[in-house]
């Protein structure tokens, strides 16, 4: 087996996959694992409801890339700005675990997602992956409650800090926001230790993807080593703030993709309910 600076020094180096009208697509599985062996402490939460069969959360966030003008509009988002729609899959921990980028900024979360699974990208069997409410809800993507209240903002506290709740849906829906901010947890400490990740460069756009890449692998390295993140709220910025390109946080209601299978709609409700029956108990 080769040594670590090996394996890191094969990943910037490989190939792109071009298909059809995909520019390129890069697929890096598992790159905690592979390329650092140590383990860290398993995070567990207190939270009911989070030792079922969950195994992380995945999201799409969008990052500014610079292309030539005649190659532009398939990358140019709903805000107009410019980017790549980069998939990323993390544990409860904060490490990513997979990702799938280089796809245009106009591609959906969920359009990604169906290519990653068509190329590979696989869920064990009884585990599931937290997806918000672009995806379709699967037995191995599950969704928050369509129409009920979702963002933590919504609920309210009331009743010496208790936060009520008008029924199953809503503490599910409440439960899933409060883990999937693991993720947005990760891109957000990612974006604030790599700020190239905000703006656009002048490398050629197969670069801009390797480095966006890299980031993540630094990322996962950086907490194998303990890395603090407190210090990055001290830190000055290394590149200005006015320079950040604007992106979109997420997929707007166009471009949700709310195919819910009913497999899928009996998983969620059969683990709603049961968290409904021991909050009423």
């Amino acid at each position: 087996m080769g040594s670590r600076r090996d394996k890191i020094r094969e990943f910037m180096l490989q190939e792109e996959e071009e298909e059809d009208d995909e520019l390129f697509l890069v697929l890096v599985p598992a790159l905690y694992s592979s390329l650092y062996e140590e383990k860290r402490p398993v995070h567990t939460s207190s939270l009911p409801g989070a030792r079922l069969n969950c195994i992380g959360a995945i999201d799409g966030t969008r990052i500014p890339i610079t292309i030539v003008e005649e190659n532009a509009p398939p990358y140019r988002n709903r805000k107009g700005t410019l980017s790549q729609n980069m998939m990323v899959a993390c544990d409860i921990d904060l490490n990513f675990i997979f990702i799938s980028c280089g796809w245009e900024g106009s591609t959906s979360d969920a359009g990604v997602l169906r290519s990653a699974i068509s190329k590979g990208f696989q869920v064990p069997a009884g585990k599931f992956y937290l997806v918000d409410g672009g995806y379709g809800n699967t037995p191995s993507f599950l969704a928050p409650y369509l129409e009920v209240r979702y963002h933590l903002g919504e609920f309210r506290r009331r009743r010496g800090n208790h936060v009520c709740y008008a029924d199953y849906k809503e503490l599910f829906n409440h439960r899933h926001a409060l883990l999937r901010n693991y993720i947005e947890r990760a891109i957000g400490v990612l974006k604030k230790r790599f700020p190239i990740l905000k703006v656009g460069n002048h490398y050629p756009i197969e670069s801009q993807i390797r480095i966006h890449a890299a980031c993540i692998v630094f990322h996962n390295i950086i907490r194998g080593k303990n890395g603090d993140e407190a210090w990055l709220d001290h830190q000055p910025p290394l590149i200005p703030p006015s320079t950040y390109v604007d992106v979109p946080d997420g997929d707007d209601a166009h471009h949700q993709h709310q195919v819910e299978l009913t497999t899928g709609n009996d998983l969620r409700d059969q683990i709603a309910l049961q968290m409904w029956n021991d909050y009423n108990n």
